[in-house]
């Protein structure tokens, strides 16, 4: 896991450790991490790898930053407008040359390819972080199944602004043995429910998405508050004035 920042150049994915000296393009490029390579060195030597990327939307480069990416020679302008609104990932290309046991990797990006993703408020987690924490004690779903709903925990937190991206070339269903619950019945039951509501809201068609979005900001109703509404009542409909009556109702 990777909290921080992260550029693209040159279509590839890199981070930027917090010392990174910005006084010239060599000593700019000279602290970049490839993100690839780190997958590629995993790939040796365990069976699973999981890389979760949670970088924030402030810029760290002036505008106009060159830099000269490590086994370069000429600077590189960094793509877009740095972490003002972060660039989406390049697809993780499935390896050839590992080993035939490995189970394959998963690459977790904390928004979608072209989207920002969002600091959280100050002294506390972003919305990815704090999806990732909530979620990942869910027992008896499949990792899939998890970064599914740490996904629309984030859709529904941060207002539909961001959707967390996952690239996976998983080839068993993995499941975690994850922490027992609090105890509490109803608390267990409350987390049990929004779990099953996060996969739902997943498989909602996008005209729906768009409907309930509009609506949700309208009223000034919280997203999953309506979409929680939308699945106790059953509304399933697939023409648009239907369902927009509905949503209204």
């Amino acid at each position: 896991y990777y909290s921080g920042h992260g550029i693209e150049a040159k279509g590839q994915n890199f981070i930027a450790p917090t010392d990174t000296d910005l006084t010239s393009p060599e000593t700019a490029g000279a602290s970049m991490v490839a993100v690839q390579p780190i997958l590629d060195e995993l790939a040796k030597v365990v069976p699973v790898s999981i890389v979760l990327l949670d970088a924030c939307r402030s810029d760290p480069f002036p505008p106009g930053q060159m830099i000269v990416l490590p086994g370069d020679t000429s600077p590189t302008p960094v793509e877009g407008q740095g972490l003002a609104a972060v660039r989406g990932p390049t697809p993780v290309a499935v390896r050839k040359d590992v080993d035939p046991g490995s189970l394959g990797s998963v690459i977790g990006f904390s928004a979608s390819p072209g989207e920002p993703a969002l600091d959280g408020a100050p002294g506390e987690n972003s919305p990815y972080a704090a999806a990732l924490i909530k979620h990942f004690s869910a027992g008896g779903y499949s990792f899939g199944d998890v970064m599914t709903m740490v996904s629309e925990e984030v859709y529904l937190k941060t207002k539909a602004q961001q959707l967390p991206w996952t690239n996976s070339s998983l080839r068993r269903v993995l499941t975690f043995d994850a922490p027992a619950e609090d105890g509490d019945p109803d608390q267990d039951a409350i987390k049990t429910e929004r779990r099953k509501l996060l996969l739902t809201i997943a498989s909602t068609p996008a005209q729906t998405q768009k409907y309930v979005e509009q609506l949700a900001g309208q009223e000034q109703v919280p997203l999953d508050a309506l979409y929680g509404m939308l699945n106790v009542l059953g509304v399933k409909a697939t023409d648009g004035g239907d369902l927009e009556e509905q949503l209204q109702k």
